[in-house]
């Protein structure tokens, strides 16, 4: 019975080395799948946020310059492009889009756009309607709607 003994105390200690290999990789695998969701899912998420901001604060800083014109305008009237706020100095130029590291574009309805784009529509209030590029009537532009794609 000495052996017997002896054969069950290794049994033992086999599965005692055993569960703490099987403890030591499910603490392993845990660890690691946390690592892929930091690294994997939440510091692009995270990226991609602050691009978005830096975008948006890009945007802040035209309508700005839209603002400044209309002030400083005879009739308080916004330019008909945002060009003009370039050309006329109130944007030093365009601000860079964060997704693409290219000045931001000012696209038309139904042109393709992409993250970072954005649209200058000018209104005119009296119609509540938007006015055509080009202002052939040259209605005032009383009004403007400033889209972040």
């Amino acid at each position: 019975m000495g052996k017997l003994e002896t054969v069950d105390r290794r049994v033992v200690s086999f599965m005692r080395i055993e569960r703490r290999a099987v403890v030591f990789w499910l603490i392993y695998g845990a660890a690691g799948f946390v690592l892929w969701l930091v690294f994997g899912v939440w510091v692009p998420g995270c990226q991609s946020a602050r691009k978005m901001a830096t975008c948006k604060q890009n945007l802040h800083a035209i309508q700005l310059g839209l603002e400044r014109y209309a002030v400083d305008d005879r009739d308080e009237c916004y330019p008909p492009t945002i060009q003009v706020l370039v050309d006329e100095g109130y944007l030093d130029g365009l601000p860079l889009n964060a997704f693409t590291g290219q000045p931001m574009r000012a696209i038309k309805p139904g042109e393709r756009r992409t993250r970072g784009d954005f649209s200058y529509q000018p209104m005119d209030d009296r119609s509540r309607s938007p006015i055509p590029p080009g202002n052939p009537e040259n209605v005032e532009i009383d009004s403007y709607l400033l889209t972040l794609y």
